[in-house]
């Protein structure tokens, strides 16, 4: 009489036979028990008439969105060299903490300035909105630490009007921090509006000092000589083509604007006089730093 665990074993290593005969291995050596540990593995059967799978194409990342009309070339082969020396072209690059770009326009460079001014006012939130400190004294913290980041470099600026909205926008932004909210007459809360924060905020507006920085630095340019850089740079006739539209205004075409604004005749008279070019300025801060004159 064979035990149950004897039959057990005979059936699965006659199993195995079977199985090694359809896989054409004929070498299935018997041990005790019917198995054989040191065998090499039993290939299993396949089809080798069955078509594979067809392998899916690797994974492409979509392009990011551009804006529309926004062309953004490409970074140049080759710059130019001096002597040996080879260097890289790229598409934008700072210079003096300022951002310059292939395509001549000030958009990352004035998000920049707007973010600096962000962090800054970041950094003095408790300052700004401490009830220790009168709004004088918050207001001059304003002018004196957060606005020059927001102003950095702009003499060199010829904005745009979308540009200047930005640029008050921001502005804004950190006065109603500083400034508070006004109470109704039912006993809520809202924000400020803009004549409100004109009127509670003494002087200029950031667009009217920007405005003022630059027919300040167009004096100096007049007062220069000749032989410095800047006056060349501003006194120069670029040689070549322009492209096909209507040309891009250049900076000296919005100075003169505001000084055609502002009614200054003889004005490159005016320039050699120090005292009179400061009373031009200051006349420029207060006619283009409010509201009622970005409204007409």
């Amino acid at each position: 009489m064979y035990s149950a665990k004897s039959m057990l074993s005979c059936l699965l290593a006659t199993s195995l036979v079977a199985m090694a005969t359809a896989a054409g291995n004929e070498y299935l050596p018997p041990t005790k028990n019917g198995y054989n540990y040191d065998a090499p593995p039993i290939p299993f059967p396949t089809n080798q008439n069955s078509n594979p799978q067809p392998t899916p194409p690797p994974f492409r990342p979509a392009p990011p969105p551009t804006r529309p009309n926004t062309y953004i070339p490409p970074p140049p082969a080759g710059g130019p060299a001096v002597g040996n020396i080879q260097y890289k072209g790229v598409v934008k690059f700072k210079y003096l903490g300022c951002t310059i770009n292939a395509t001549n326009s000030r958009d990352d460079e004035i998000n920049i300035r707007v973010q600096n001014a962000f962090r800054c006012s970041a950094a003095l939130h408790k300052v700004l909105t401490s009830r220790l400190l009168s709004r004088s004294t918050k207001l001059r913290i304003y002018k004196t630490i957060i606005r020059p980041f927001l102003m950095y470099g702009c003499e060199a600026w010829t904005l745009t009007l979308k540009e200047e909205n930005k640029l008050l926008v921001a502005e804004r932004k950190i006065l109603r921090k500083i400034l508070g909210q006004k109470q109704r007459s039912d006993r809520s809360w809202r924000i400020l509006k803009n004549a409100e924060i004109e009127e509670l905020v003494e002087g200029p507006n950031i667009i009217g000092e920007t405005k003022a920085h630059r027919l300040r630095w167009l004096g100096h340019l007049e007062r220069m000589g000749e032989d410095r850089g800047a006056k060349r740079a501003y006194q120069g006739q670029p040689s070549g083509r322009r492209p096909v539209g209507r040309p891009r205004y250049r900076w000296r075409d919005v100075v003169l604007a505001d000084l055609r604004e502002l009614q200054a005749s003889d004005w490159q008279d005016t320039a050699q006089d120090r005292g009179k070019w400061r009373v031009l300025v200051s006349e420029a801060k207060t006619h283009f730093g409010t509201l009622r004159q970005r409204s007409k």
